[in-house]
């Protein structure tokens, strides 16, 4: 794919993400929870897939309201022509992932028929400023970087086993090369 396709689909699925979550999604999170942020790629505007993500405010004690938001979301989803195809829950309070113990959360996975993947963490007051800070770090780093570059390897990597955007940011933020081969090895 050319850059100018890559860019041109990010700037499509970002539109399409942002149709979707500044419509019937986030009038259910306003709703249930008062507010949500944006974060990820779609925040970032580094799209190549249909991924959004988003946070909200939620205690340990709010899984119940994390789980009661899902039927509203479902409507609102399928009336927006991407009805529910799957779901995953995690409470990381309980069973925290060995990836992150530090950062227990609730955790709300929606999948799509239209191939959306929606991203819904709840973290605890405390954890939900941290994560708001540094996702604001982080597109702040991400401000000068060659966008370019960040999509090209997204794209290349994101169907591998192992593949983290986080990953291809710190890449690019380290100067450590242009090419999928440099991204290989500053993985090694």
């Amino acid at each position: 794919m050319s850059i100018e396709e890559l860019r041109e689909r990010a700037d499509t699925l970002r539109a399409e993400a942002l149709a979707l979550v500044d419509g019937p999604v986030g009038e259910v999170l306003r709703e249930v929870f008062g507010a949500y942020e944006i974060a990820g790629s779609v925040a970032l505007d580094l799209m190549v897939w249909r991924d959004i993500d988003l946070y909200v405010r939620a205690e340990a004690t709010d899984a119940d309201r994390l789980l009661a938001a899902l039927p509203p979301l479902a409507t609102a989803l399928a009336d927006a022509g991407q009805p529910v195809s799957r779901i995953a829950y995690r409470d990381e309070h309980l069973e925290p992932d060995p990836a992150f113990p530090g950062m227990p959360g609730l955790y709300l996975g929606i999948s799509t028929a239209g191939g959306w993947k929606i991203d819904l963490w709840g973290w605890d007051s405390s954890r939900f400023d941290a994560q708001h800070q540094g996702h604001r770090d982080l597109a702040a780093a991400l401000k000068d970087a060659d966008r370019d570059l960040v999509l090209s390897l997204k794209d290349a990597t994101r169907d591998r086993p192992d593949y983290s955007s986080v990953g291809v940011y710190e890449f690019v933020l380290a100067h450590a090369g242009t090419t999928i081969e440099d991204y290989e090895r500053f993985r090694r």
